[in-house]
Formats: C-alpha cells, sequence, structure tokens
C-alpha cells in the first residue's frame, strides 16, 4: 500500500525532486515494514525528516494516510 500511497501522491505534483521525497519516504517505510494503517496510528514525521525527508514531504506523507485508506476503502 505504500506504493500506492506513493503514487498517487506523485500524481498531483509536478516537481521531479519532490516525487523523489515521496519515493524516499515510501522506500522508509517498505524498509521498517511499516503498513499504512501504522503510520496513521504513530503520527511520526519526525522519522522521515531525521532520514532525509523534506519537511513539507514527511508531514504530508503522513497526515494524507488517512485521506488516501478513506478514499481507497470507499471505492
Amino acid at each position: 500500500m505504500a506504493i500506492f500511497v506513493t503514487v498517487w501522491h506523485c500524481s498531483k505534483i509536478r516537481r521531479q525532486d519532490l516525487k523523489q521525497q515521496y519515493k524516499l519516504a515510501r522506500d522508509l517505510t517498505l524498509e521498517r515494514g511499516f503498513g499504512l494503517e501504522l503510520i496513521h496510528e504513530d503520527n511520526d514525521a519526525q522519522f522521515y525528516i531525521e532520514r532525509g525527508v523534506l519537511e513539507g514531504v514527511a508531514r504530508r506523507f503522513v497526515r494524507d494516510v488517512k485521506i488516501f485508506l478513506d478514499q481507497y476503502n470507499a471505492s
């Protein structure tokens, strides 16, 4: 699911550098073994920031998990 949320985020932006940041957040999520539900529960953008993800991207990645899951579950 982390792959899907990354594709979803990247579809909304044009800047390649920001797309790379979302991909870094995805990779960190997969390395950590987290599902989206755990990202939402932990609400820990700082984990991503400390590992090199831009603060704005990290905060959106964590915050928007609920929005993505709501849309995904509604379809």
